[in-house]
């Protein structure tokens, strides 16, 4: 097909000024396919807001994975954290865990980062 257009064009301009033309549209198109992607991305990582994210009533505090299918999540909803077993075809609610808890749960996570910062360090 190219050499078709080539030859149909030869008579007009010579061969190099039909090879130039060529080059620059296949340059163009492909700095164009570049900035569509590269502005895609842009626009997908910073000002796409995410629906769960905005004014939310649960939220995933933690997770652990216990096998390839399983894991074990505590979400907090509406203050009344819920420990919540899942598996690939199941929910199970496993515990609720009071504000009471909650504190010594809160003191004990700090406690332990506090710990695993000073080991770090030294």
């Amino acid at each position: 097909m190219k050499n078709d257009i080539i030859q149909h064009i030869s008579p007009i301009l010579p061969h190099f000024m039909i090879e130039k033309m060529f080059s620059q549209i296949s340059e163009t198109l492909l700095q164009i396919i570049v900035l569509i992607i590269l502005l895609s991305w842009i626009f997908k990582k910073f000002f796409l807001i995410k629906p769960y994210e905005i004014n939310s009533c649960i939220k995933i505090i933690s997770k652990r994975s216990i096998g390839s299918y399983e894991s074990i999540v505590v979400i907090e909803v509406e203050e009344i954290r819920l420990v919540l077993g899942l598996t690939k075809n199941r929910i199970t609610h496993l515990y609720t865990l009071h504000s009471s808890k909650l504190d010594v749960l809160e003191k004990k996570k700090q406690n332990l980062c506090h710990l695993n910062y000073t080991q770090k360090v030294f």
